[in-house]
């Protein structure tokens, strides 16, 4: 058996090498501040950093735990979760927000292979009622609820 775990080790440098680029990004380009008066950089640095704290933390347990074998890729899931972020973006504005994240996360919830069509149609009910009340009243993001031709 092969020391050392592979999909640790892959995890753990790709989310060091997005913070620490987050983190240079925002020292670079952006006044930082203080933790009472912060800057536009002061969050992406902070968030940069606790990213590649846990990314060398993964890495370091990937040296210490032995190899697992890596299962088969599902082109399912990565194709239903892909196009589910590519179907709101085109269908935000023409459906509106309501019926746009219901198919949204009706698709991305078909990506699980034991899902069933009831459970995502339960699933999106539920998520898209919390999203309106977290983005539309929360936030009140200027986003169209409905269709232009509904309203």
């Amino acid at each position: 058996m092969q020391k050392g775990n592979l999909k640790d080790f892959g995890s753990g440098t790709l989310f060091l090498l997005i913070g620490l680029g987050f983190m240079a990004s925002s020292w670079t380009s952006l006044r930082i501040g203080t933790a009472i008066e912060m800057g536009p950089g002061y969050f992406p640095l902070v968030l940069g950093g606790i990213l590649a704290l846990f990314g060398l933390l993964i890495f370091l347990r990937g040296l210490r735990t032995t190899a697992e074998p890596i299962g088969s890729i599902s082109l399912r899931a990565i194709g239903a979760t892909c196009g589910s972020i590519i179907l709101f973006a085109v269908l935000v504005y023409p459906l509106g927000f309501v019926a746009s994240t219901f198919i949204t996360i009706f698709v991305a919830s078909l990506a699980a292979p034991d899902s069933s069509p009831t459970y995502a149609a339960g699933l999106s009910v539920l998520l898209t009622a919390f999203c309106w009340a977290v983005f539309i009243l929360g936030l009140e993001l200027p986003l169209p609820l409905f269709p232009a031709w509904m309203i």
